[in-house]
Order: structure tokens, then C-alpha cells, then sequence
């Protein structure tokens, strides 16, 4: 069945804003629910930090914000239906209703911005090049990795599965600028046929309101059964992409050695029930916010991440922000975060046995143990989302000049 919702929410007016003093974004997001996943914890940084006096913004989604959440720009809705194995997720589907691209008109964005390459970042990348306004997209996902996790063993279908998932590549070399948030994505789009002159860096920022080691409380292990134990923390999705049963291996090597170590695991995914009975000893907290995150965090002593396709790895910055020196895998954008023998350590990815041996050493040399975690607090108080947001603002500012002149040509 098809998503109806609402043909435009407004916020602030009654109608969409058209002031000439401001660069207009068009923004086009397949998810707009606050706090739902990595790409919408970055979208509401941009929209929270975002100057009025210098930016306007509509938004297009098929998933918009709660009706509570008070959003500060106007939301266009886009048909789309939900995803039979993650119905969490809604599939946009633009093309269906004409009336979006009359109210972007009214709008008359500078400047397109897309998430996803979707059929909502293809409606997106077409409207762009129709009204000749410059496409700016994120490249947030690594899709192509995902397929290893789900169709590898699946006889044929690996082989026609792909094809389909590289074949929305084609979108970012059609694009004015792809914001990348690590040298290996920035690597990877441009053995994809995307100019390098065409690619910029963009990391993710960091909330120190939020992640902080302030929230640390002696208390917190005690509250969740722990008592003389040092932790273990994963935070994520509890999905196989996130290299959960790496995390389970590691566990079981842990309980295999007799080390008092304790794991706790954030996060909630179809994954969640295999993993608890693979890691019975282990603290489970499931989906997390707010405070009761920002004390799980820092009330932990070291948070492993195995996780091979991330673009960036958000909550790998969350977690030096709050105190943890981080082991992660060297793939995507925690070995850009993570600086190796310094804030925390690289792992051969998958090595189940590299990853116990790293934590086990910061585990147990209390004084490398402290330098770590003061230079993972350093590094982090540099990452400000004020500071990575005015970049990418700059940059709007940049293109947005940018539409005149190719309106002109």
C-alpha cells in the first residue's frame, strides 16, 4: 500500500519559502525520522546547526519526522512503499505523483542534495539536470559490500544480485559533487568512474554535549550486574553487514580464557536474537538514547568495532568522544577515524585472534590504557559538528553561485 501522508508539512509559514537574500536547498532524504540510523543522525545536524539568515531548505521524503519532532523546514512527501524484509525502511516512489516537482518549482532551489542513489536520488539527479541546478549527493552507504552478507552462498544469486546493487553507481559520476567521508570510498568512487575533481571530503562531527566522559558513573556496571569485570562495548545495528558473529567470536574466545571481561551490546536488528544465545554471559541493553547512551559509552572501558563497510562509523567517534580507545577493523571509515597505536588499534579485518589480543593489551597495561583514552578525548574535542557543518555550508554557498552560471551557459 502505498504512503500517503501529508502533500507538504509547513512549519515556520504558510507557505514554502522563496526569499532571494537565501540559498535554497532542496534536500532529498529517503528517511527524515529523527535518530532512526547513521544518515539521519547526520541530516539533523545539518538542519539544526544550518544558519536561517544564510539557508532555506525543503525537504523530500517518503519517512518523514514524527509528528512531535519539531522539525524547522517544510517536507515534501513522496509515495513509497515498505520493504518486506525491513519494514522499517519505505521505498520512495517520486515518480508517482506529479504534484512534487510543481511545489519544488515554487521552491526554486539554488542546489539538490540526495542521500541515497534510490529512485528517489534518480528522481532527484533528474530534476536537477531538467531545471539545471547543480546535484550535490553523500555517498553514505556502501551497498556493493553488503551482498557478501546476504547473497554470497545463495547459488546464482550472487552473480544477478551484483549487477543490480552496483548498477545505481552510474548516479554519482552524473553529479556536480560526491561528498565522501574516507579516503576508501573516495578510492572506490573513483575506480567507479567519478572524476576526482568531482569528489570532496566530508566527515561526521561529534556531539560533546552528548558523548562526553563527564557521563561516566562507577555505578552505571553495578546497575546492569557487572561487578568486578572491565567491558567490552559494540554499538550498532544488529545486522550481519556490521560483523556481528566477529563480535561473538571474539566473545567466545574471551569466555574460552577465563579473562574477566564483559561484553555490552547497544542496538537492536534482525540479528539480536542469535546473537544473545551465542554470547549468553553478555549485557544486552537494546536500542538506546539520549542520557542512557551517552552513560553507556563512558561508563565502558573499551568499545570494539569489527564492522567492514562502513562509509564513515559514527558511533566510533561517539565512543573516543566519551573516553573509549576504540579496536576496530582497518576498512572504511574507522581506520580514517581511528589512529592506529595512538587512540586505538587497526585489525586485520575478520581476525578474530587480533582483536582479542589488542584488547586484551589495553586491558591490561593500565598506563598505555590511560594515554590512549586522553588522546582519543583530544582528537574528539577537534571533531565539533559546528565546525564539520559551517564546511559543507560553505560549500552549498559555493554551489549555489554555481546555478547561475550554468543557468547562463
Amino acid at each position: 500500500m502505498l504512503y500517503r501522508g501529508y502533500d507538504i508539512r509547513q512549519t515556520n509559514s504558510n507557505q514554502v519559502s522563496v526569499e532571494n537574500k537565501k540559498i535554497r536547498i532542496a534536500f532529498f532524504a529517503d528517511i527524515l525520522e529523527e535518530n532512526f540510523d547513521g544518515v539521519t543522525h547526520t541530516l539533523y545536524h545539518i538542519v539544526r546547526h544550518a544558519p536561517r539568515d544564510r539557508f532555506d531548505f525543503v525537504f523530500v521524503t517518503p519517512h518523514p519526522p514524527k509528528k512531535e519532532t519539531n522539525f524547522p523546514f517544510s517536507v515534501i512527501i513522496s509515495p513509497g512503499i515498505k520493504l518486506p524484509l525491513y519494514k522499517e525502511y519505505m521505498f520512495a516512489l517520486p515518480f508517482l505523483r506529479k504534484s512534487i516537482e510543481r511545489k519544488l518549482d515554487r521552491f526554486d532551489p539554488h542546489i539538490i542534495h540526495f542521500t541515497t542513489p534510490s529512485l528517489l536520488g534518480v528522481y532527484a539527479l533528474r530534476y536537477g539536470k531538467k531545471k539545471n541546478i547543480p546535484v550535490i549527493t553523500t555517498y553514505h552507504s556502501h551497498f556493493p559490500s553488503y551482498i557478501e552478507y546476504y547473497f554470497r552462498y545463495i547459488p546464482f544469486a550472487y552473480n544477478i544480485i551484483f549487477p543490480l546493487i552496483k548498477k545505481p553507481l552510474w548516479l554519482y559520476p552524473q553529479c556536480d559533487l560526491t561528498l565522501a567521508p574516507s579516503m576508501e570510498m573516495k578510492e572506490f568512487l573513483m575506480e567507479n568512474d567519478v572524476e576526482e575533481s568531482k569528489i570532496r571530503f566530508w566527515k561526521r562531527g561529534v556531539d560533546r554535549n552528548k558523548f562526553h566522559q563527564r557521563f561516566r558513573r562507577e555505578e552505571w556496571k553495578k546497575e546492569h550486574g557487572i561487578t568486578e569485570e572491565k567491558t567490552v562495548l559494540f554499538v550498532s545495528r544488529l545486522v550481519k553487514e556490521k560483523e556481528v558473529f566477529t563480535l561473538a567470536k571474539v566473545y567466545r574466545l574471551f569466555q574460552e580464557r577465563n579473562l574477566k571481561v564483559r561484553f555490552v551490546v547497544v542496538g537492536q536488528g534482525p540479528a539480536g536474537q542469535k546473537l544473545k544465545e551465542k554470547m549468553p554471559n553478555a549485557v544486552f541493553l537494546g536500542k538506546q538514547t539520549g542520557q542512557n547512551l551517552s552513560e553507556a559509552f563512558a561508563s565502558c572501558d573499551i568499545f570494539m568495532f569489527p564492522s567492514i563497510t562502513e562509509t564513515f562509523g559514527n558511533v566510533v567517534l561517539e565512543a573516543l568522544s566519551s573516553g573509549l580507545p576504540v579496536v576496530t577493523a582497518q576498512a572504511g571509515g574507522p581506520k580514517d577515524i581511528v589512529q592506529d597505536g595512538i587512540t586505538g588499534y587497526h585489525v586485520t579485518p575478520k581476525s578474530v585472534e587480533e582483536f582479542y589480543e589488542k584488547i586484551s593489551f589495553l586491558l591490561r597495561d593500565g598506563e598505555e590504557y590511560k594515554k590512549f583514552r586522553a588522546h582519543a578525548i583530544s582528537y574528539a574535542e577537534t571533531q565539533t559538528w559546528a565546525n564539520v557543518c559551517e564546511e559543507l555550508y560553505k560549500i552549498y554557498e559555493e554551489y549555489g553561485s554555481v546555478r547561475e552560471a550554468k543557468q547562463l551557459s
